[in-house]
């Protein structure tokens, strides 16, 4: 179970949101509060309760956007800034934002605006367009500008004036009575901390339980209780960090035993062995980054290549996701999903590191390459640690990463590259270089040939580097599987990485016209500015003014479609979707699912009592558009039917386990191009022509183009999602916008 679903559906707290499942959104983001079992200091985080099991907060205190302020008990600042810098308009992500600002001041309330505004990776807007959101986030900034530093005055002191006194307000208003949103109402500092210390510190330091599906779950707090469990069965297991991975691949049955691990502190620690870094595999990647900064700074001879590898998983998901997720966590998706474009992988093999594993079978432990961990049995294996060499000065080591946009995305490609050269003789290659690319296909890992070629050669030489890009193209074979990009442009981008690369080795040694191409693109801190002008004599009619529900939404307050209270007896839904087209449908099979318990109907086609149509006939629809598919599937996604449960879990899980058979499968049209060429009239309408009003004679330039637009993909915050109550006459229907 999700902390998600325990903080709405058992503690009854719906201001947390949920949408994406993936970590990807922030609605869903709680503050956690521990602490850590390496530096024993009290650790807060934000984190997405989405993905977070809930029985990994052992031993945490859980903080909600309910518990940071409300109109009861006051507002937190962190509310009362979003909501006085209008930064919530339809309110589904402010809660999430409210809980990523109140975390990071609770963890570093001196933080810079770029600080900030680089934390926010992990929290999406459909409607603001972020300014006022970061905005009002940069307000508690150390370095606020004086625009933002003047909208916080300009604001807090029309708001100081008390509507119900008339009077200043002192800022001490303890009443609990229902209060108006342009009091005064910040709430003071938590008073339950001291509560929270001693929930938590008396919490037991290893657990057991046995979960309602058979499963065991079992914390552990050394390596060698991780090996006595793993000795008291024979089924799956998981070892349990923060679960991140469910974001990417969602749906997976539940082990038998599931192992929480993130108590143990031998797998998140750090230690030195010479000039050699060893990390505990279980270290964060937010801890990552840190402790990789700290020894380039500490160590520039030798490890100054770590601040290069920090900045590359800085590009990794997103602040709630690294607060959680691992390292290991990260390599052994890669290790189960070879397709898995893992950045750290990437990086980390670049680099030369190795992994150290170790087994309860009396051998000694074995460290062994990263490219040679995809290829082992780790059943009941654990890996300990991940080590780095150090090298001179005469290594140049860059890593890059190529996505759909700058942060919280996955790698089209991602590659690292480590050469040691001879910068004084035209840099020479003085030994095998490492050229690593990701993203490619299953398989691929080094550029071997490349790299064979260039051993010995004169790196700034430009036959040889054209030679070089010659052979990189032949070698790389990109797979196409969707939604990944074309094979064509992702080879294209494994030689302009590399050529990328070499330039970035001496940009004075080159024409200044290619220099920028070797340099790294650095974003600057955004910002923001509105001038518009009112006429005070039609006050208050156009006065600014804050937006009526902006502080219930920025607490949670406002009640969306799915937050509507429901009763034991309430059943959900789950649409059941074809996974091709087109098609046609040869069988539906929902016998499977109809045998999990919880499941009460599955309806098709057949089973409308009215017409199969939920899209009637407008000038802009020409065609109507079946509920359900029966026979003919035109894309894929299309509903088949709704399964009906008691739990909405059930449900989707059921969904899943609907069996559709097809045949007389064909290649969906994708491109207007392919309709044309294809013939068929059905696909094609004419909107409408526009007839010339004159003709002349003397016409001297006839102009004929085309125009072509691309699609974007299209989300709402709020989910598609319909609550529905039986009546004498109908049904009371609560839909989403």
């Amino acid at each position: 179970m999700s902390l998600n679903t325990f903080i709405r559906e058992h503690a009854n707290l719906h201001g947390t949101k949920f949408m994406c499942l993936e970590g990807g959104c922030g609605v869903c983001l709680v503050t956690l509060q521990f602490t850590d079992p390496v530096t024993h200091q009290t650790k807060t985080i934000s984190v997405n309760s989405c993905m977070f099991p809930v029985f990994a907060c052992h031993g945490m205190a859980v903080t909600t956007i309910e518990g940071v302020g409300n109109m009861k008990i006051g507002y937190d600042k962190t509310q009362t800034r979003l909501a006085n810098f209008n930064g919530s308009q339809c309110g589904f992500c402010s809660p999430g934002m409210v809980m990523n600002m109140y975390s990071l001041l609770k963890a570093n309330p001196h933080m810079s605006m770029l600080e900030i505004e680089n934390s926010f990776d992990g929290n999406l807007c459909r409607c603001t367009g972020y300014r006022p959101i970061l905005d009002a986030a940069k307000s508690f900034a150390v370095d606020v500008s004086a625009d933002i530093s003047k909208n916080v005055f300009d604001i807090e002191d029309i708001l100081k004036i008390c509507p119900t006194s008339g009077t200043a307000c002192s800022g001490k208003c303890k009443t609990n009575a229902k209060r108006n949103i342009y009091d005064c109402v910040e709430k003071e500092e938590d008073l339950d901390d001291a509560i929270d210390f001693c929930e938590t510190s008396l919490a037991s330091a290893t657990l057991k339980m046995n979960l309602r599906g058979g499963s065991l779950w079992y914390k552990a707090e050394s390596v060698q209780e991780i090996f006595e469990i793993f000795g008291t069965f024979m089924g799956s297991y998981i070892l349990v960090c923060g679960n991140t991975a469910q974001g990417v691949y969602k749906g997976l049955p539940p082990p038998d035993v599931f192992i929480d691990i993130n108590s143990v502190v031998a797998l998140r620690d750090h230690s030195f062995d010479g000039s050699n870094l060893s990390v505990g595999a279980n270290m964060t990647l937010t801890d990552t980054i840190r402790l990789f900064n700290a020894v380039a700074q500490e160590r520039p001879q030798t490890m100054r290549y770590l601040d290069t590898l920090a900045n590359h998983i800085g590009r990794v998901a997103n602040v709630p996701v690294r607060n959680v997720g691992t390292l290991a966590g990260n390599l052994s998706t890669k290790y189960q999903h070879n397709e898995f474009p893992s950045d750290l992988f990437t990086i980390f093999e670049a680099v030369g590191a190795t992994v150290t594993i170790a087994s309860d079978d009396g051998n000694p432990d074995q460290v062994i390459p990263l490219y040679a961990y995809l290829q082992i049995n780790m059943n009941k294996k654990l890996m300990t640690s991940i080590n780095f060499t150090s090298y001179g000065q005469n290594y140049y080591i860059k890593t890059y990463k190529i996505t759909p946009r700058a942060q919280n995305a996955k790698a089209y490609v991602n590659a690292g590259f480590r050469f040691k050269l001879n910068s004084y003789n035209k840099f020479a290659v003085l030994e095998k270089p490492s050229i690593v690319y990701g993203g490619i296909n299953n398989n691929f890992i080094h550029a071997s040939q490349t790299e064979n070629y260039l051993t010995g050669k004169f790196l700034m030489d430009l036959p040889t580097l054209q030679q070089a890009l010659s052979i990189l193209e032949s070698e790389v074979n990109p797979d196409f599987v969707l939604p990944t990009t074309s094979p064509a442009y992702r080879r294209g981008l494994t030689q302009s990485l590399l050529y990328r690369f070499v330039l970035s080795l001496f940009p004075l040694g080159i024409q200044e016209k290619f220099r920028s191409g070797g340099e790294v693109i650095s974003r600057p801190l955004s910002s923001g500015k509105q001038e518009y002008e009112t006429d005070p004599t039609k006050y208050p009619i156009n006065k600014p003014i804050l937006k009526v529900e902006a502080l219930a939404q920025c607490s949670g307050e406002i009640q969306y479609t799915y937050d509507i209270p429901t009763s034991k007896r309430d059943l959900y839904g789950q649409l059941v979707l074809t996974k091709t087209g087109p098609a046609v449908i040869d069988r539906i099979d929902a016998a499977k699912a109809l045998k999990i318990p919880g499941v009460v109907k599955f309806f098709r086609a057949r089973d409308i009592p009215g017409k199969n149509s939920f899209m009637a006939l407008h000038p802009f629809i020409p065609e109507e558009e079946v509920l359900f598919a029966e026979t003919n599937v035109t894309y894929a996604g299309q509903a088949v039917g709704v399964i009906v449960a008691t739990t909405q879990a059930i449900a989707q899980e059921a969904a899943r386990a609907v069996v559709i058979t097809y045949k007389s499968k064909s290649a969906p049209k994708l491109k207007i191009d392919e309709i044309v060429q294809s013939g068929d009239q059905s696909l094609i309408t004419l909107g409408g022509t526009i007839e010339p009003t004159q003709t002349k004679s003397d016409v001297k330039y006839k102009v004929k183009g085309e125009m072509k637009m691309g699609g974007q993909y299209h989300f709402v915050m709020e989910t598609l999602v319909c609550y529905s109550v039986p009546l004498d006459d109908g049904l009371d229907v609560h839909c989403s916008a």
